[in-house]
């Protein structure tokens, strides 16, 4: 009994313990969570006792890289949420694992290692860059982070830093006191210097961590004549030497980083830096305003500017904008026009203000009208000029450049009203007889030399008629109308001026010599008679001629007939109603072939047409072969190859090729007939069931 309880629970504890295993192997492969889940812990201790299993140091290296690429993808995941510091402390203990692990391989074995470092090291500073929460809300756990990172992209992209000098990174804790978990022996290999045990503070340098530049020095470049002591440990008695002159008197790193000098930061609220011009009134470019910086920038950035004219209470704009002015500028304050929004709000207040031209006589271009620009302007804007015309009647005087080559000469009010505008233009024409004193050149070449009215209307050149009442002599103006070989009557024989030159007419009454006009029209060929004997006065189309009376069709129709056509005359054959539906009376004809013979295709029958065919049709053709019995004669070229030599009679019959029954008797034999006969020769050549 007891033994069988002892078994079960053996069981089900391994049972536990394998499910356990298993369940915290799918949590270090799949690593479902994120930092600030509840059982993210649960997670990273299995990523942690999955890391102690790879006892070879790449492996161990490559691992620790994949859970510095899972937190750098964590940290990114959280960002913008409450869960971004707990985010960071995970990837800074990844950080930390990945360059102690590393730390641990050979030199000649790092070097992937190293660069998969660099990229994820990469790839972590550009994931700080979007922190959102942190920044405001942790700022100096922010800061060191980065100064971290940026010291772990220095030391792995620089030459000659060992992979057990990157442990120094790992010295460099996000909580303000150096880690000393796990510490890895940092070799300090120097001249006249005595090594620190491995692990001390002083090997991993714990009491000032090495971070940015810093952590790329060898021991001897700070700790020199072989000796620890007497080191100097601030960044003024280093660096006294090394400050340009003028500069701010203050310690270094109260605006550098150990990463670069150009990395500067300078809280300017914790120093109480109020007096600007003490530090940067060398950066000041020529003629800059003379007052504190704060006046006009913020100590985020040079270019962020804005200055307050009423806090300052600066009322003299010249003493500063006296450059910023344009040429011929107006001389007074900037406040009279502009405000401190910005140069492009500009107003001016008019009032009291007569003499215009004392500001804006550069403003007006050439051949401006020379008065105060309150004749036609108002103070808003320039555009929508008017100007009150009311007694004004000299126009000229003002308007002479605006008329074009060849205007009218007269005063513009002739034809334009003020209010209108100039496109709107009326002229009234009363009184007025000699159109070509204005009108001259806007006739076109050949234009008709009379006055302009004997055609056109005052509505407009496009509605023009003319009274051709009394007028007989068409030619005396309109001969240049008239296209080559036209006519050369009068147009009013053809033409009527009230429909235009396309309907035409001709009375044809009276007039017989057809040809005297129409020669002309005729096509190459054509018959030359009168047109009347075929055409009528109503048009070329649907010509007719009486042929009554005309035996002799080849003297006109000689070129209509085909090559190799029936040279007789065509009424033997065709009709005068058309050529289609022809006939021909064969009644005594019995020489077929003194006309055909060009018709019967290649290797045909030598004989009359008229043995095989009728004078219906070629079709449907038939041949009396009663009398013949040379079948050869004829029909030689009907056999097909291989084909019995003798008399076609000897098999077929007349009525068709295929039938000479009954020669092959109901047993498939000829009867009363030799095969020999026929078949002697080729015997070998009939298919099987044939030899008989």
């Amino acid at each position: 009994m007891l033994r069988s309880f002892l078994l079960k629970s053996s069981l089900i504890t391994g049972f536990i313990i394998l499910f356990l295993i298993t369940f915290e192997l799918a949590l270090a492969v799949m690593a479902p969570f994120r930092p600030g889940n509840i059982f993210f812990p649960l997670q990273n201790f299995a990523e942690q006792k999955v890391f102690v299993i790879y006892s070879d140091p790449i492996n161990r290296s490559n691992y620790a890289l994949d859970l510095l690429e899972r937190r750098i993808t964590d940290l990114n995941d959280r960002v913008g949420t409450k869960y971004e510091l707990i985010a960071l402390e995970y990837l800074d203990k990844a950080v930390d694992q990945a360059t102690l692990a590393i730390s641990q391989v050979q030199e000649n074995q790092g070097s992937d290692l190293r660069l998969r470092l660099l990229y994820l090291a990469q790839q972590a500073s550009e994931t700080l860059k979007a922190l959102v929460l942190l920044q405001d809300e942790n700022l100096s756990t922010f800061q060191t982070f980065q100064t971290k990172i940026q010291t772990l992209l220095l030391m792995v992209g620089a030459n000659g830093v060992s992979n057990q000098e990157l442990t120094r990174v790992s010295g460099i804790s996000i909580g303000g006191k150096p880690s000393n978990d796990n510490p890895v022996t940092a070799s300090v290999i120097t001249s006249g210097l005595i090594e620190f045990p491995p692990g001390s503070p002083g090997a991993i340098h714990a009491f000032y961590p090495l971070v940015g530049q810093h952590a790329l020095l060898a021991c001897k470049d700070c700790h020199r004549s072989g000796k620890y002591v007497d080191t100097p440990n601030t960044c003024t008695l280093c660096h006294i030497l090394d400050r340009p002159a003028p500069h701010f008197n203050g310690d270094c790193v109260s605006c550098h980083t150990a990463v670069a000098w150009d990395d500067v930061h300078f809280d300017h609220e914790k120093y109480r830096a109020i007096d600007c011009k003490s530090c940067h009134e060398s950066q000041t470019p020529v003629n800059h305003y003379s007052g504190q910086c704060s006046a006009c920038h913020q100590t985020k950035a040079w270019n962020v500017v804005t200055f307050n004219h009423a806090a300052a209470g600066a009322v003299d704009c010249a003493s500063c904008h006296i450059e910023d002015v344009p040429s011929n500028h107006y001389s007074g304050q900037c406040s009279n026009c502009h405000n401190t929004t910005g140069w492009s709000f500009i107003t001016f207040d008019h009032n009291g203000y007569s003499d215009c031209k004392s500001c804006h006589t550069k403003d007006a271009p050439q051949n401006h009208y020379s008065g105060q620009c309150s004749s036609c302007h108002t103070t808003i804007a320039w555009q929508g000029a008017t100007i009150a015309h009311n007694g004004l009647t000299d126009c000229i005087s003002c308007h002479a450049k605006d008329a074009p080559a060849q205007h009218y000469p007269g005063q513009c009010s002739n034809c334009h009203n003020p209010v209108t505008g100039w496109a709107k233009y009326t002229f009234n024409h009363n009184g007025m007889t000699d159109c070509k004193s204005c009108h001259a050149s806007d006739a076109p070449l050949n234009h008709y030399a009379g006055q302009c009215s004997q055609c056109h209307s005052l509505g407009g050149w496009a509605s023009g008629g003319f009274d051709h009442t009394g007028k007989t002599d068409c030619v005396s103006c309109h001969s240049g109308d008239a296209p080559a070989n036209h006519y050369p009557g009068q147009c009013s024989n053809c033409h009527n001026p009230s429909s235009g030159w396309q309907n035409t007419s001709f009375t044809h009454n009276g007039l017989t010599d057809c040809k005297s006009c129409h020669a002309p029209d005729a096509p190459s060929g054509h018959y030359a008679g009168q047109c009347s004997n075929c055409h009528n006065t109503s048009g070329w189309p649907g010509a007719t001629f009486n042929h009554s009376g005309y035996t002799d069709c080849a003297s006109c129709h000689s070129g209509d007939a085909p090559s190799g056509h029936y040279a007789g005359q065509c009424s033997t054959c065709h009709t005068t109603s058309g050529w289609s539906g022809a006939t021909f009376n064969h009644s005594g004809l019995t020489d077929c072939a003194s006309c055909h013979s060009g018709d019967a295709p290649s290797g045909h029958y030598a004989g009359q047409c008229s043995n095989c065919h009728n004078t219906s049709g070629w079709s449907g053709a038939t041949f009396n072969h009663s009398g013949f019995t040379d079948c050869i004669s004829c029909h030689l070229q009907d056999r097909p190859n291989e084909h019995d030599q003798g008399q076609c009679s000897n098999c077929h019959n007349t009525n068709h090729w295929g039938d000479k029954a009954p020669i092959i008797n109901n047993n498939g034999v000829f009867g009363d007939v030799d095969c020999s006969a026929c078949h002697s020769p080729n015997i070998a050549m009939l298919p099987a069931q044939e030899k008989h």
